[in-house]
């Protein structure tokens, strides 16, 4: 082995097969930059890494049998005798060696430093870009839309970026795209737009980036296109060119431009996923679900059409096409980015298995991931909004209104969050700019009536309801300010007044046929003849509701109400529909439900448990109000005065507590008597006839609670 080595030595194998390396390492570095930027395909990179691999063996044989000199090669000597005069001992070592550092300080300037001499400083703050425009001159509509998609997919694999299509910022209509109404160019960091004309036998694609906020950055990057099969991969790497002048960033793993955007087979499956996105934009769902499918019959392995299109049969009730297809699109991981992964399962959550706590999950984690994407925290506070976690859907919609002030619709959105988080200032301010900016709006006369009556404000809550009717001037208007105003009399226990309101409300209701807001007003008269103890009357309004519609409060109030008048049957049968449904929000009232029953036939702590197991699905305010109900008359009074203090600071969510919007703040009326009752078990007498007062007060009419009141709280001051 030892003369093998020397004589692999003598032939000068090993210093040739160190210049060999030196002279490939300097070209592949240097072609992977020079390259690119003639928009050559990555495949010539790679084809010369594997042509300079396979070269090395034949390198190793060649120096075996000849010797690379100054003079042309020959055949090595024999080894008796003289060492024919070669670049060898002395200039070869230097020749090499300097070869070697070359390609060492090549490497380590392109890989190491590269970041510093060519790329962008920019903000790392987030970036928005809109899509301005798509400028097609070949005469083939289709690419239109293959472009813009494609360069939306290809922006957003930088987790900093995200891109609003030129539809989007005229749309709000979408259910799971970017939801807004964006129109200023100042509320963007970057205007992009794209340009496809004919060049010879193919296409000339440039795609040109204006910073109009001074935190991104310009580009104009161009290729040639030899046919429109090669387009979706040309707008890939003009995708990851353009990414690297916004500046690198941690997971754009595809910044070296190897993955195409969008990837589709071909153009017309392409094309009919772009018309597919339009059209679900402007919320034809049965056209979007068509060219989704056209799109999956033209690339079966489409796996990002076939998931929309499974989204898109879930929002039109065609259960079970669209579980289908999601079983198919999950079959095909590798066709869908990490960002479009998470997107789609986020909304699979929201419409297909109804889990509302896995679909915050996942929005989180895509906000998280990918701090730009404005549509993606719009929907996490939608969910966070289903799963009563108002203060972080607040949260989740401040910065997006802060970047978009003209997005009227999330405007409304925000002071409706506001006003179940019982956040008064953000509500005040929101929806009092709503109402400025167009007064045709009904939700947000409601938010302000709801903090007027937090103020104590009556007339100036009614005075919001007549502003709502006049300025809308529709029947819906006209019946809910029926509804508000009554709620307000039963609030302060004008009940005579409230139900003649009610009632004629609900002739007018029945004339127009608007039975949903004839069944709200008759939910309405039952809670009010419950309270006075007129079971009777309580469940036969009840049950006139429960004729009219099958809505959550109705259902829940007609349960309830059966309850108190020792119906058990038809409650249980309420209680167990609930529990089989999918959304959170049922299934915990039907848990209530159940607890209240198991209550009124003795099995108080079973009761609890059921009613602490409801809170554990949906912790609801009325949940939490029957739950202290529970404690007090189990002689849990502790407990009990721990969700009672709770419940007084989420006065929002009480004035509809079914989140619908429906005026439901009669109910906190109720809270001073039941928190006197347990201060009075508690001996906190001063502190209980304090309430027992206040009740009182809201109840110059009487009622059976009224009465109890009186007498607790003569009782209390006779003992002093």
């Amino acid at each position: 082995m030892t003369g093998f080595i020397k004589e692999l030595r003598r032939r000068e194998v090993f210093r040739t097969a160190g210049l060999y390396v030196g002279i490939c390492w300097i070209l592949i570095e240097a072609g992977s930059v020079v390259l690119p930027s003639f928009g050559a395909p990555d495949w010539l990179i790679r084809g010369a890494i594997i042509v300079a691999i396979a070269g090395f063996p034949v390198m190793l044989v060649l120096a075996w049998f000849f010797d690379v000199s100054t003079t042309p090669a020959s055949a090595p000597p024999d080894a008796d005798g003289a060492a024919a005069e070669s670049l060898g001992a002395g200039k070869a070592d230097f020749v090499i060696i300097g070869v070697l550092l070359v390609a060492l300080v090549l490497s380590l300037s392109l890989n190491v430093f590269k970041g510093k001499s060519n790329a962008v400083q920019v903000d790392p703050l987030p970036i928005t870009a809109l899509l301005t425009q798509i400028t097609n001159t070949t005469g083939d509509a289709r690419l239109d839309g293959v472009v813009e998609e494609a360069l939306i997919t290809g922006f957003e694999v930088a987790p900093h970026v995200d891109v609003i299509a030129r539809a989007d910022h005229n749309s709000s209509a979408a259910s799971d795209l970017p939801m807004g109404n964006p129109t200023a160019r100042e509320n963007f960091d970057l205007l992009l737009s794209a340009t496809l004309q004919p060049d010879d036998d193919g296409y000339r694609l440039s795609v040109v980036g204006e910073d109009v906020s001074g935190r991104s950055a310009s580009f104009d990057v161009a290729s040639d296109v030899d046919a429109a099969s090669a387009l979706l991969t040309a707008v890939g790497n003009l995708s990851a060119k353009a990414r690297k002048q916004l500046g690198a960033a941690p997971g754009d793993a595809a910044s070296d431009g190897s993955a195409q955007s969008l990837v589709a087979a071909s153009v017309a499956a392409a094309d009919a996923y772009a018309s597919a996105r339009r059209h679900e934009r402007n919320a034809e769902l049965q056209l979007a679900a068509d060219d989704y499918a056209q799109a999956v019959k033209a690339d079966p392995q489409f796996g990002l059409a076939l998931a929309r299109l499974a989204l898109t049969q879930w929002a039109l009730k065609q259960d079970e096409a669209a579980a289908a297809n999601w079983t198919r699109a999950q079959a095909l991981p590798g066709t869908i980015t990490e960002r479009d992964r998470l997107r789609l399962f986020a909304r699979y959550y929201s419409v297909g298995s109804i889990d509302d706590a896995k679909a915050a999950q996942t929005y989180a984690t895509l906000v998280e991931a990918y701090p730009a994407d404005l549509d993606a925290r719009e929907h996490y506070a939608a969910a966070s909004f289903r799963q009563l976690a108002f203060s972080r859907a607040v949260e989740q919609t401040a910065p997006i209104l802060q970047q978009f002030p003209a997005r009227e619709d999330l405007r409304v959105k925000f002071a409706r969050y506001a006003r179940y988080a019982s956040d008064w200032e953000t509500l005040n301010a929101q929806a009092e700019l709503a109402i400025a900016n167009d007064p045709s709006q009904l939700a947000p006369y409601l938010q302000l009536a709801v903090s007027a009556l937090k103020a104590d404000a009556y007339d100036q809550a009614r005075d919001v309801y007549a502003r709502m009717a006049a300025a809308v001037q529709t029947d819906r208007a006209a019946s809910l300010a029926t509804l508000g105003l009554a709620d307000i009399d039963l609030y302060l226990g004008l009940t005579d007044e409230a139900r003649a309101q009610l009632l004629a409300g609900i002739d007018i209701d029945t004339a127009s046929g608007d039975h949903e807001m004839a069944a709200l007003k008759y939910v309405a008269l039952a809670q009010s003849y419950a309270e006075s103890h007129e079971f009777a009357s309580a469940k036969s309004a009840a049950g006139q509701a429960a004729q009219l519609s099958n809505g959550l409060g109705v259902q829940v109030t007609a349960a309830i109400v059966s309850v108190a008048a020792d119906d058990l049957e038809t409650a249980r049968v309420i209680a167990n529909a609930l529990t089989a449904k999918l959304d959170a929000l049922s299934r915990a009232n039907g848990q209530l439900l159940l607890g209240m029953i198991l209550e009124h036939e003795g099995e108080s702590t079973r009761a609890i448990l059921a009613m602490r197991d409801a809170v554990a699905v949906a912790d609801s305010w009325l949940i939490r109000f029957q739950l202290a109900q529970a404690y007090l008359r189990a002689g849990n009074d502790p407990q009990a005065l721990d969700e009672l203090t709770a419940l007084a600071t989420r006065r929002g969510e009480a004035s509809a507590v079914f989140l619908d919007d429906m005026p439901t703040y009669r109910l906190l009326a109720q809270l001073p008597y039941w928190s006197g009752r347990v201060q009075q078990a508690l001996n906190m007498r001063s502190a209980a006839q304090d309430s027992y007062a206040r009740f009182n007060q809201l109840r110059p009419q009487g009622s059976a609670l009224a009465q109890d009141a009186q007498q607790r709280l003569a009782g209390l001051q006779d003992d002093n």
